[in-house]
């Protein structure tokens, strides 16, 4: 007789499997379906969604000779699904996670995968129950939560619109502003914002002849807005007790920034990469934010939307998700038991 789950896993590895081949989150898979999958293959295949760079670290760390994109599709489909069993579902006890992989490997992929699939599961139960280094993964006690791209967003300011009022070609600010070396220098404090805005003002007027005053001017835009539903989240998840910080990289404006928006109240702490000096993905940035609020790296979930952040907090041993939308985020915020059961009320 099979396992009770034993359909809802197959789905799951169906789902798991389009949504690679398409490049898309499983969740869009599911919503474009005409009849929905059992309750179950839903779970698994959003939760392997949610969690993926974190279950490709894991695996990665316990395959041995093997990297996760060398493996065979259906292998790769199969050792998510059950690591992420293995570390989000704590009611389905380990033996019943590997045999059903097990099994499964048997029936869709090769002569090779059962075995390559219970030694790197067996391994990985190891990491994530028990003992374990990761054991922390699903209830976490903190919450890092990255600024731009996640909570703020550019749109645009002088480095859009300050060409047209300057009499300049398009792009002509962008270029010089966001250098890479001059972003850098900003980001890691060798600068600040003051003196980064004034080295680019000094460029445009010396080189392009631009009045001081108008380029003073064209700097008072804001060129930012925050997500109000993203704000809610993470309000709701400091509100029910659990510490929330911000981890940045940006310039020396940021806490400012944060203030006159009535932002700051949000997080516990702020961890300013022009602060310490520090940028991620470097490790030390990762390590003293957790310090930062008593929390050992393992003990927290960090949040950001560049998938080498990502890798960089996992490579310290720090869970972490890449942002997509505001609702994965709610979903897995509500999976590790960060947000209380009711949704977050509007600030």
């Amino acid at each position: 007789m099979s396992h009770p789950n034993r359909e809802g896993r197959e789905r799951a590895v169906e789902l798991l499997y389009e949504a690679e081949a398409k490049g898309i989150h499983p969740a869009e898979v599911i919503a474009s379906l005409p009849i929905a999958p059992t309750p179950y293959a839903g779970v698994l295949a959003e939760g392997v969604g949610d969690h993926l760079e974190l279950l490709d670290h894991l695996i990665g760390a316990r395959a041995r000779d093997w990297t996760v994109e060398r493996m065979a599709s259906l292998d790769r489909a199969l050792l998510r699904l059950g690591t992420y069993e293995l570390a989000f579902e704590p009611d389905q006890p380990e033996g019943i996670v590997l045999s059903e992989a097990v099994e499964l490997a048997k029936r869709f992929s090769t002569d090779d995968s059962p075995k390559f699939v219970n030694g790197v599961l067996a391994a990985v139960n190891d990491d994530v129950r028990g003992g374990g280094a990761w054991r922390n993964v699903s209830c976490p006690l903190a919450l890092l939560m990255d600024m731009d791209g996640v909570i703020r967003h550019w749109t645009g300011g002088v480095t859009q619109f300050g060409d047209e009022e300057l009499g300049l070609p398009a792009g002509t600010i962008r270029a010089i502003a966001l250098d890479p070396d001059r972003v850098r220098r900003a980001n890691d404090g060798t600068i600040t914002d003051e003196q980064w805005r004034a080295e680019v003002a000094a460029i445009l007027v010396d080189e392009h002849g631009c009045d001081p005053d108008a380029v003073g001017a064209a700097w008072s835009h804001d060129g930012f807005s925050f997500d109000d539903d993203v704000l809610s989240l993470v309000r709701a998840v400091r509100a029910s007790g659990t510490v929330t910080v911000c981890v940045s990289n940006a310039s020396s404006r940021l806490e400012a920034d944060l203030a006159d928006h009535g932002v700051d109240e949000a997080f516990a702490a702020v961890v300013n990469s022009s602060r310490i000096g520090i940028m991620k993905p470097a490790p030390g940035i990762y390590e003293l934010a957790a310090a930062e609020v008593g929390a050992a790296p393992g003990d927290c979930l960090f949040v950001d939307d560049r998938p080498e952040n990502v890798r960089g907090a996992l490579a310290i041993g720090m869970p972490a998700i890449r942002f997509t939308t505001c609702s994965r985020l709610e979903a897995t915020l509500r999976r590790v038991g960060l947000l209380p059961d009711q949704p977050a009320a509007a600030p």
